[in-house]
């Protein structure tokens, strides 16, 4: 199983490791996310099948809000700036959240392994040291 991180404005499969699983996967998997959801809110967790051109059965896509320090340059809906966290205890608690949907969903499923990217640590701007810490706790 993937796990895929989500931006703010859904679906899209244009940047970092979002853009390569995309690209893997093929036109698929994102017709998949949209048949399903528009976006997601932080912390949901959307399971599309991973399909041929992947070796998973599943993949689970999540939102993680940015970090505060490593604001997106990207230009902003201003209904969406929520999307950052405004300090580093919401981004904790964010991330946390976002992960902890991620092996609860992962546990329902029953799978056996699972590939977990560093997500939120590219251009949402958590420090990795930061992120890996959340995760592993």
């Amino acid at each position: 199983m993937h796990v895929n991180l989500v931006e703010w404005w859904g679906f899209a499969g244009r940047r970092s490791a979002d853009a390569a699983l995309h690209e893997r996967a093929g036109p698929d998997l994102v017709a998949a996310c949209h048949a399903q959801a528009s976006s997601l809110a932080c912390g949901e967790v959307l399971v599309t099948a991973a399909g041929p051109r992947l070796k998973a059965d599943y993949v689970l896509h999540t939102v993680v809000p940015g970090h505060p320090a490593g604001r997106d340059p990207r230009p902003m809906p201003v209904d969406r700036a929520a999307d950052y966290a405004t300090d580093d205890a919401e981004a904790e608690r964010l991330l946390k959240q976002s992960l902890t949907g991620i092996l609860e969903r992962a546990s329902q499923l029953g799978v056996d392994s699972l590939c977990l990217p560093a997500i939120g640590c590219g251009c949402r701007g958590y420090p990795p040291d930061a992120a890996a810490a959340i995760g592993l706790s």
